[in-house]
């Protein structure tokens, strides 16, 4: 019966006049309590009539002279399953549809990682997850092809699968374990659409029309037949992005920055133009939020050096300059000699926290780490103090590596650094420093991660003087 199923739904899409980009199939979520968009196209000037079968309700529209047509529908709150039928003279339908909760994941390898593990680099504990896949087939999954192209796309192949051990090995690990945790509280389906492309650069995924803004930005000339099409500017915004961007959802995650190192001052400026364009491509603007990953460290060209620690310091910036946005910090999960560190799980975690917190509103669940707030020199010692601690800062009664000072002359020095007895601010000093006047914490390309507050979320690096 299932096998029949199956043919005559392939049937239907091979001959029916009815169209459906890929992104609008069986298995999908859509986005509840929401006017949703569906689209395609048809004869020309057709009427196309379609029939959600979770209110029962009809819509009709007109495909134009092109044979495009779209149409808004009422979704209810999230439940299911449900179908949608599309009718032009010769009907198509979607079967085992949910209504939930839809996210975009998207960014380059680390996003694109997928639950197995890559070669030779695995996701902790990915078995397990694997396995307990079954248990979650509410969580629906769909990965676009990766695609460039020089002109705007508007579709792209992949289809909707719904979580089983057979099909979440494939999907993006930080998007897996992020639905799987907003699923595990709000007990609502998660659909998650993932886009991304190992060593894509943020350029990759912005329009023309903003990245004229950018003189230093090479427009013309660009051509698919590169060895890196990923990093050639708009071609990932042309064919991921664009085709997908009449779906309608619920916000955006983001783990991308590795490629963008080399112009990292640029990139506070490119991550807010690219955020502002993707909301108002998407049609909502601020309403939609926007949570990201600092990236992770690793040694890159030399542990020591500080390129991306520059990077992150260019994150952490666009945490309080993007509105309805927030920031997973990894500095304790990076991995010395693997840019694409294992401990996926608390990754998808911590962005998940993020959107409990801000778009699912409990405002009880912290979801930020300490941040600097301020410093005073007080007998030769550097009394520096933290937002986002209210539980204290942690751990206590022990040293803290990665603390720096310099004094007047910015020179550098490795500074010893503990938290104060009531856990409400650190002491750093160094022998080698008199008067110490600049702080610098974590501020390497590799370093693990000390200082976390009572919840256990991590600091960013950051530092008090300007390069």
């Amino acid at each position: 019966m299932i096998v029949a199923c199956c043919l005559l739904t392939t049937a239907y899409f091979s001959y029916a006049t009815v169209k459906l980009p890929t992104v609008l199939g069986n298995n999908m979520v859509l986005q509840q309590n929401e006017k949703v968009c569906l689209w395609g196209s048809a004869k020309p000037s057709a009427e196309v009539t379609i029939k959600t079968s979770w209110n029962n309700k009809k819509y009709r529209t007109q495909a134009d002279k092109n044979g495009k047509w779209e149409v808004y529908v009422e979704t209810t709150q999230a439940g299911g399953p449900y179908n949608i039928t599309f009718d032009d003279g010769e009907k198509v339908t979607l079967n085992n549809i949910l209504l939930g909760d839809v996210w975009i994941c998207s960014g380059q390898s680390n996003m694109e990682m997928p639950l197995k593990g890559l070669l030779g680099q695995p996701v902790k504990e990915s078995l397990k997850f694997i396995t307990e896949a079954q248990k979650y087939s509410e969580i629906r999954m769909y990965t676009g092809k990766q695609t460039a192209s020089l002109t705007e796309e508007f579709d792209n192949q992949g289809s909707w699968e719904q979580a089983s051990i057979q099909h979440a090995p494939q999907f993006s690990a930080v998007g897996y374990f992020y639905a799987k945790t907003l699923y595990d509280v709000l007990k609502t389906p998660i659909g998650m659409i993932h886009i991304s492309w190992g060593g894509a650069s943020i350029e990759s995924w912005m329009s023309e029309e903003t990245l004229k803004l950018y003189p230093n930005i090479k427009l013309k000339d660009r051509k698919l037949n590169t060895p890196h099409p990923q990093q050639v500017p708009t071609l990932l915004y042309n064919g991921m992005l664009h085709p997908i961007s009449n779906y309608t959802i619920k916000g955006f995650i983001w783990y991308q920055g590795e490629t963008n190192i080399g112009n990292y001052k640029e990139y506070t400026s490119l991550f807010q133009d690219m955020v502002k364009e993707w909301r108002n491509l998407f049609k909502m603007g601020e309403k939609l939020p926007f949570y990201y990953v600092q990236i992770a460290p690793f040694q890159y060209d030399n542990p020591e050096n500080i390129g991306c620690a520059l990077l992150r310091e260019s994150q952490l910036k666009c945490s309080s300059l993007i509105p309805n946005s927030g920031m997973a910090i990894t500095m304790d999960k990076g991995e010395l000699t693997c840019i694409h560190p294992s401990e996926k799980e608390i990754v998808g975690q911590r962005l998940a926290y993020q959107a409990l917190r801000k778009t699912y509103n409990f405002k009880q669940l912290p979801c930020d780490g300490p941040t600097f707030d301020s410093m005073k020199l007080q007998d030769k010692k550097l009394i520096v103090t933290f937002n986002n601690a209210e539980m204290g800062l942690y751990p206590m009664f022990v040293e803290l590596p990665g603390f720096e000072v310099a004094g007047n002359d910015g020179k550098f020095y490795p500074a010893k650094a503990m938290i104060n007895q009531f856990g409400n601010f650190v002491e750093v000093w160094s022998n080698q420093v008199e008067h110490p006047v600049h702080l610098r914490y974590a501020f390497k390309n590799y370093i693990k991660g000390s200082l976390y507050n009572g919840s256990g979320l991590p600091a960013s690096s950051f530092r008090t003087d300007t390069l």
